[in-house]
């Protein structure tokens, strides 16, 4: 890996700096997969699903266009709070006893 990097920094003519600077980002995110893959082996998972191999049309209560803008985590950047009222009462009254949901209806 640093053999590598440091042709392509001579062939580019890349300054030490640009040269360090992609070679530690490469190994924090090596480092990064490696985390991830030693959480998820420690979690014993019965098997590993992205979102995108979620099926939403099974079930159709759930916004995928909410979820798929909730999965890119802009909300952070924005300072916003993660989800609307409007959803975390759908969440709410998912939970409820049916009688208790028709009683706090209008």
């Amino acid at each position: 890996m640093l053999h590598t990097h440091a042709e392509e920094a001579a062939k580019h003519n890349i300054s030490y700096l640009e040269f360090l600077d992609k070679l530690l980002q490469e190994e924090l995110a090596a480092k990064r997969e490696r985390f991830i893959r030693m959480k998820t082996r420690m979690a014993y998972l019965p098997f590993h699903k992205t979102l995108d191999q979620f099926d939403f049309g099974f079930q159709p209560s759930i916004d995928e266009r909410r979820i798929r803008d909730l999965a890119t985590l802009r909300f952070i950047e924005h300072q916003e709070k993660p989800a609307s009222s409007d959803l975390n009462q759908q969440v709410t009254n998912r939970h409820k006893p049916v009688n208790s949901i028709a009683a706090s209806s209008p």
